[in-house]
């Protein structure tokens, strides 16, 4: 029920504001749905040096602080067993008693 202008034609300016606020209201999944701002490709290709970058920053921190004999955080201890181990997977895959046991046993630490 739009308004048709002199020449017949529905109002464009009228149609095209409701049919936007149709596709907003619309939620749309999969595939199709509009990209979050993460999903954009100039935005990952910005954010891959950043998390590397913090990922190095991280690995760094701990190594110096190891290399320097300075006491690690338990998570920092976690970082360096799971280097050990091969990965996150391997540590996941011990239970919390041998978890807590490798921290403390100190197998966190340089030879």
């Amino acid at each position: 029920s739009g308004k048709k202008s002199k020449s017949g034609k529905l109002d464009r300016k009228k149609l095209e504001g409701a049919v936007d606020q149709i596709l907003r209201d619309l939620e749309i999944e999969g595939e199709f749905r509009k990209p979050s701002l993460r999903e954009v490709p100039i935005v990952r290709a910005t954010m891959i040096p950043i998390f590397y970058g913090g990922l190095a920053y991280r690995y760094l921190k701990v190594e110096y602080k190891r290399s320097m004999g300075l006491e690690l955080g338990d998570d920092e201890k976690q970082e360096v067993i799971e280097r050990f181990l091969g990965g996150a997977a391997a540590w996941d895959a011990l239970t919390d008693d041998e978890q807590d046991d490798l921290i403390a046993g100190d197998f966190w630490k340089r030879p």
